[in-house]
């Protein structure tokens, strides 16, 4: 239930952003271990090639995989994690219809959220609910 996207230039063939998806549980405890989540994480953009459409196409890809793959999930949500002080990664997750969610609301805290982090900063959870498109369903 992982899936990784990577954009490149149609010319060069070079990297200019990647983002991962993946099912699982959100938290430590044994008691949620079996509530799979579908989370994006790993999103990136090459800083020459920033504010070009690409995070949002990467974004996008995750939704559509999610919305077509991830039927052993809870529910068809994307879950993912910014940094509070990451103003651009927090307007473009909200310009794409995320909203930021109160972990106590999926029995997580916000060690759970903060964990595993290797930088440093408060991190915040956003998800959005995914609906079946037209397209998803021919």
């Amino acid at each position: 239930l992982q899936s990784m996207f990577v954009a490149c230039d149609s010319k060069s063939g070079q990297v200019l952003g990647f983002a991962e998806v993946d099912a699982r549980s959100l938290n430590d405890s044994t008691e949620y271990d079996d509530i799979l989540r579908s989370y994006m994480y790993n999103l990136a953009v090459k800083k020459t090639h920033k504010r070009r459409g690409i995070a949002k196409a990467l974004v996008r890809a995750c939704e559509i995989f999610v919305s077509e793959m991830h039927e052993t999930c809870v529910e068809k949500r994307l879950y993912l994690r910014v940094r509070a002080s990451n103003t651009a990664g927090v307007m473009l997750y909200t310009s794409l219809g995320y909203e930021f969610m109160d972990p106590e609301s999926i029995s997580l805290t916000s060690h759970d959220i903060n964990k595993g982090s290797q930088e440093n900063g408060e991190l915040i959870l956003f998800a959005k609910d995914l609906e079946l498109e037209i397209e998803c369903m021919i």
